[in-house]
C-alpha cells in the first residue's frame, strides 16, 4: 500500500510538471501517501510488541503457540493475507480422547461409572483402545433410543482421531471397588480429593479418594465401603479445620456405583 502510494505521488508529481494534471490532484496523492505511512508504521510498532525483529526484511515471522499440543487443522495457505478474521491453525492435545458410545435404551441400565470401555476404529482390525467411563447421559435420545456414554482413552501414538467411527465394548461388571457418593461430599485438599468418614458420633476421619465424574452423584474410588457414612453439607467446615470437634449435620449412607 505505501509503494502503491509513493509510486502514484511520483506520476502526479511528473504530470503536473507537464501541465497535465492539478495541483489538488497531487496535495490527494501527497495525502494517501502520508495515510499508508501511518499504516505502516503502525504495523510495524506491532509487529515488535509482538516480539519482531526491527532488523528483519524477509517478510517472515514465526508465531509460537501458547500451548503445547498437535495441529489438528491448518486452514491456511500460503501466500494468503493473514487477518484476525482468519484461523492460522487449531492446536488441541490429542495424547487423551473422548469417546462417545451410543448405549440402546434397553442396556443403559447396565452401564455404571467406573466401567471400561474398549473401542475398535472400523476398518482398523489391529488396534483398539480402552478407557473407563467417566460420564452417562442422564436423558435417553428421542431419535435414536439411545444413551450417550463417555469415556476418556489414552493416545499417546495420536492414532486416534477426532470424528471417527468404531465399535465399542463395555464391560458391565462391577466397576472396581468403586462407590457413589453426593459430590459435596468430595472435597479438594491441597492437589487431593478427600471425604470426611463419621467413625462414630461427632468424630470425623477424612480418607483420601479418586474421584470420576462431575453429576450429582460421582464415583470415587478408595478407603470408602458400602454403608460408610460420609459428610455432605459440613464438608466445607471439615476440609477448613480437617479435624474438628463436633459436626452431627450432613451426613448420608453411601450407596455402590451405579446403584448395586
Amino acid at each position: 500500500m505505501f509503494e502503491t502510494a509513493k509510486a502514484n505521488l511520483a506520476r502526479k508529481r511528473e504530470l503536473l510538471a507537464h501541465e497535465l494534471t492539478s495541483g489538488r490532484q497531487v496535495d490527494l496523492a501527497e495525502q494517501e501517501l502520508l495515510t499508508a505511512q501511518a499504516h505502516a508504521n503502525a504495523a510495524q510498532a506491532g509487529l515488535r510488541l509482538l516480539g519482531a525483529s526491527k532488523a528483519s526484511t524477509s517478510g517472515r515471522y514465526t508465531l509460537v503457540a501458547p500451548i503445547a499440543g498437535t495441529v489438528v487443522r491448518r486452514p491456511v495457505v500460503l501466500g494468503i493475507l493473514a487477518t484476525e478474521d482468519i484461523s492460522l491453525a487449531t492446536i488441541a492435545d490429542t495424547s487423551v480422547m473422548w469417546a462417545l458410545c451410543d448405549v440402546p435404551e434397553s442396556s443403559a441400565a447396565q452401564v455404571a461409572l467406573g466401567q471400561t470401555m474398549q473401542l475398535s476404529i472400523d476398518g482398523d482390525t489391529e488396534s483398539s483402545f480402552e478407557g473407563e467411563i467417566t460420564w452417562i447421559a442422564a436423558e435417553v435420545d428421542p431419535r435414536t433410543r439411545t444413551v450417550t456414554a463417555q469415556a476418556e482413552l489414552p493416545n499417546p501414538s495420536g492414532k486416534l482421531r477426532a470424528n471417527q467411527f468404531g465399535l465399542a465394548k463395555i464391560d458391565t461388571s462391577a466397576a472396581k471397588s468403586a462407590v457413589s457418593v453426593p459430590r459435596a461430599a468430595v472435597q479438594r485438599v491441597g492437589k487431593l480429593d478427600v471425604v470426611f468418614v463419621r467413625t462414630q458420633q461427632g468424630v470425623y476421619e477424612p480418607r483420601v479418594v479418586k474421584r470420576t465424574g462431575d453429576g450429582e452423584m460421582v464415583a470415587v474410588e478408595g478407603r470408602l465401603r458400602t454403608g460408610d457414612a460420609v459428610v455432605t453439607t459440613g464438608a466445607v467446615l471439615l476440609r477448613t479445620e480437617i479435624m474438628p470437634g463436633s459436626i452431627g449435620a450432613g451426613c448420608c449412607e453411601v450407596e455402590p456405583a451405579g446403584g448395586r
